[in-house]
């Protein structure tokens, strides 16, 4: 499954919803691939987790990079990094989320994180012209990352 979580009404928060959307035309249904938009479904996701072996998460990420810059992490490395989860731009974060998944037992074999760098967060819907603008650039990178990763 590759799960985009974001909040769309909360500017760049939303990225990983709306990657997730885009991706849809590109892995969805092939080779047994899920694309979901997990929005702010938040723990509410955690049903999916024991659906899939491999889950690719995406979601906005604070590592004060540049904005559209994409981090590729496991979750130990999210662990060992930012022991609090504090990477994440909403609560719960994909740490907390993966954790709790570990501590019920439904989390998969294999998880991929990939982080997007924001450049605005708020109360407004969509994104700030900065990721509006390298949208293109960014859906190549996760896409490379995710082939990568199911090669």
């Amino acid at each position: 499954m590759i799960l985009g979580i974001g909040n769309i009404f909360c500017k760049d928060d939303g990225i990983g919803s709306v990657m997730a959307r885009k991706l849809v035309s590109t892995f969805h249904g092939k080779g047994e691939i899920d694309v979901i938009d997990g929005g702010t479904t938040g723990l509410g996701l955690l049903y999916l987790f024991a659906e899939y072996s491999r889950i690719i998460v995406i979601d906005a990420v604070d590592m004060q990079g540049e904005p559209g810059e994409v981090f590729i992490f496991s979750p130990d490395d999210l662990e060992h990094a930012h022991p609090h989860g504090i990477v994440s731009t909403h609560q719960p974060g994909v740490l907390q989320l993966l954790n709790l998944g570990k501590a019920i037992g439904v989390l998969p074999e294999e998880i991929l994180i990939l982080g997007v760098q924001v450049k605005e967060l708020g109360a407004e819907y969509g994104l700030s012209a900065e990721l509006q603008e390298k949208l293109p650039v960014i859906e190549n990178k996760l896409s490379e990352a995710i082939v990568s990763h199911l090669s």
